[in-house]
Formats: C-alpha cells, sequence, structure tokens
C-alpha cells in the first residue's frame, strides 16, 4: 500500500503513523515488534533510517498534516555490534550496505531524530521512543542515544572488524568487496 493511501485511511483504529529511524541493520524491524507499533491505531508502519533530513521531514508533515498522531521509534546500537548485524545479514539474505553507507546512514538518522526531536518533542501528537540495542538486551532509552559520534574512528574500527572477519573466512570475498566498497572522504566533519 502507497504511503499516500495509508494517510487517506479514517477512523480512530488508524489515527497514527509510525516510523522507524536508525542506520542500517541497528534492530528496527525488533523495535516495531517489541513496542507493538503496528499492534494498534495504525495507519502505516514506516520502516525507514531516516538519515535524509529533508525527506524525513517531509513525510512527517504529510502524516501530521493528514490529522495523524505520530511515533518515531528510533534504534541506537553500537557500531561494532551494527557491522556484525549486517554481516550477518548478508550471508542469510544478501543484504550488504558499504561501511561509508553504514555510517552515513547512522549518522543522517541521529541527526534527523534530534532535529525532529527539537522541533515536535514538546507536541501531544508526537511520540518518540528511543532504543538501545546494545549487547545486554533491547530496552527503551532516551534522547542522549541520538549525540553525535565519532564517525572517523568508528570507519577505522569498522575497517579492522571486516578485515579480521574476512582473514578469518566468516565472510567471502564477494561481500568483504561489497562490503569495504571504496573509501569516500570525507565521511564527516569531525
Amino acid at each position: 500500500m502507497s504511503f499516500r493511501r495509508a494517510l487517506a485511511k479514517k477512523g480512530r483504529d488508524r489515527d497514527r503513523v509510525v516510523f522507524t529511524a536508525g542506520g542500517n541493520a541497528v534492530g528496527k524491524s525488533l523495535a516495531i515488534s517489541f513496542s507493538g507499533a503496528s499492534n494498534h491505531s495504525t495507519a502505516a508502519v514506516f520502516d525507514s533510517t531516516f538519515s535524509d533530513p529533508a525527506h524525513s521531514v517531509r513525510l512527517v508533515g504529510q502524516a501530521a498534516g493528514a490529522g495523524k498522531r505520530v511515533a518515531i521509534l528510533f534504534v541506537y546500537r553500537p557500531v561494532a555490534e551494527t557491522l556484525m548485524a549486517m554481516l550477518d545479514r548478508a550471508g542469510a539474505e544478501g543484504r550488504v550496505v558499504t561501511l561509508d553507507q553504514l555510517i552515513r546512514s547512522r549518522r543522517g538518522a541521529a541527526e534527523t531524530v534530534r532535529m525532529l526531536w527539537d522541533r515536535f518533542g514538546n507536541r501531544s501528537d508526537f511520540a518518540f521512543h528511543f532504543f538501545d540495542n546494545s549487547p545486554g538486551g533491547f530496552k527503551e532509552s532516551g534522547v542522549e542515544l541520538t549525540k553525535p559520534g565519532a564517525y572517523t574512528e568508528e570507519r577505522e574500527s569498522l575497517d579492522g572488524i571486516l578485515d579480521a572477519e574476512h582473514r578469518s573466512t566468516r565472510i567471502s570475498e564477494a561481500v568483504y568487496r561489497r562490503v569495504k566498497g571504496r573509501r569516500e572522504s570525507p565521511l564527516c566533519g569531525d
């Protein structure tokens, strides 16, 4: 179903739109399940990284303009855990992103959600939920999960982990090359 048709749904049981936010492979689908987001009053669940601020603001604006309550589920996961989850997914489903994409989606999602929180956090028709998917369990947390990270250092760490996984033959040469990608410069201004 298209987003436009979902927004056109009327009725008390369809008065909310849920958006996920967070980098690739952080556990956004788990947040939907954990929160029960699709179980009540939901016209649509939009599973996205929210890493493009302009596009995200446009979607949120469309939902609010259609008279829907908006819920944003942001998920944080430590970067090393994120890479390992993405590599597991690559083996099972063939879905990969490059290291630069992994970092960009992570950074973009955090920046976008912080901006949305600043703009809409006090409105009664908006709900923000922040989930920490760190080792030790998936749990609800706070907006502090969106704080800026040291993205250049993260790239160096991810390069090391990816190289080690390749050397151990846990991942194939093809997956290694696809995930490694060509290093883009600069990732950010940190």
